[in-house]
């Protein structure tokens, strides 16, 4: 399974959007070799990070989760790629959120965005009717528990 948490953020949040970042390769690096079937062959997390200024709150609106058997992107050469089985969700904080985490300490900024991920994981009952054959509440028990191991690494250090 392809995994990834691609990551939108401004320079108000760069400070500490590195470190989640390291953190995401963590989990890419451990949930791409999983398999629970051929319902999901791509998962995407995309994380916006943003100051939403007055008057621009509907550029940064949260994109509902969407599955799709096939989808077909253009590269810039030209030459189209295609992907079987694709979900994909926005991850997106809110005023306070974002505050929270940009004065954060790096390890208190991972867990408020690991917790954060760890309550968006709702968003694959999507799947549940469209996924076939995927065992998704496996799925979701294992990366469920894969990030809170990840988060508890985090006081060791």
């Amino acid at each position: 399974m392809k995994f990834s948490v691609t990551i939108e953020s401004d320079s108000e949040a760069e400070k500490n959007i590195r470190h989640v970042s390291d953190f995401t390769q963590l989990l890419t690096r451990d949930v791409s070799s999983w398999d629970y079937g051929d319902g999901l062959q791509h998962f995407y997390i995309g994380f916006v990070c943003i100051k939403i200024q007055a008057g621009y709150e509907d550029w940064f609106n949260e994109r509902k989760p969407r599955f799709k058997k096939t989808s077909k992107i253009e590269n810039f050469d030209g030459e189209s790629v295609e992907f079987q089985n694709v979900f994909s969700y926005d991850l997106n904080f809110s005023a306070e959120e974002f505050d929270s985490f940009c004065s954060a300490s790096s390890s208190d900024a991972i867990r408020l965005f690991g917790n954060r991920m760890i309550e968006s994981f709702s968003k694959l009952e999507h799947l549940r009717t469209r996924a076939k054959p995927f065992e998704l509440d496996d799925f979701r028990r294992e990366l469920s528990a894969l990030v809170t191991r990840k988060l508890g690494a985090l006081s060791s250090v």
